[in-house]
């Protein structure tokens, strides 16, 4: 008697309880996609089979590909959102300008630690299509930057910063804490001290020691 093989098609009907929606599993699976391979390599019958649901439910919920990726960005600003609401209640706390500033280095070195698709969707999509690049900056890059603006303003101000302008810095600062996925093993092969699971940490406290100084007397 033979065996029965198991369909490699995904099942129709509920998903079992404690999974995520099929809409959801989609938008985990697109983000993944068009952060490894870009919006044109990424197809939906290719995501689809990720989340394990059917291609039609893609077109069912979202219409397009392209609606796909606007439901990814969007899913992507609210993360950011998050992110960019904590940086401002550390920016407007107490303490000195550069411990402010220090708080806010070692958070957005843990957001891109504990949210590496949300880094490579934006790098990714960015580097792909101009307009789609201006979406990125109108959603996430301006707000982010509006809201840590008053306070490298006034890091270069008390000589914090030695910069001259905010917006230089705040793109070298960003693009420091913005790492690719591999680099922490590779750090570890150069440095087997450093474990791939201290390297957020590691990152933040040495852009702390090269970017911030004692304020100008």
């Amino acid at each position: 008697m033979r065996t029965k093989k198991a369909s490699k098609t995904p099942k129709r009907g509920r998903r079992p309880s404690g999974e995520p929606s099929g809409k959801d599993a989609l938008l985990h699976a697109a983000t993944a996609s068009f952060a490894e391979f870009g919006f044109r390599r990424s197809d939906l019958r290719t995501i689809a089979k990720a989340a394990g649901v059917n291609a039609s439910l893609a077109l069912v919920c979202f219409g397009s590909k392209e609606g796909l990726w606007n439901a990814c960005v969007e899913s992507v600003a609210l993360q950011g959102r998050a992110l960019i609401a904590l940086l401002e209640q550390i920016a407007s706390g107490d303490g000195t300008v550069k411990e402010r500033l220090t708080q806010v280095i070692f958070a957005g070195a843990k957001f891109n630690a504990t949210h590496p698709e949300v880094r490579l969707f934006l790098t990714q999509s960015a580097s792909e299509d101009l307009a789609r690049a201006e979406r990125l900056v109108q959603e996430f890059v301006l707000p982010l930057y509006t809201t840590l603006l008053p306070l490298i303003t006034a890091a270069i101000k008390a000589g914090v910063v030695k910069a001259k302008y905010p917006a230089p810095f705040f793109s070298i600062l960003i693009n420091s804490l913005s790492w690719q996925k591999a680099v922490p093993a590779l750090i570890n092969r150069l440095a087997p001290d450093i474990a791939p699971e201290d390297f957020a940490e590691l990152i933040a406290s040495t852009a702390v020691s090269l970017f911030l100084h004692d304020p100008a007397k």
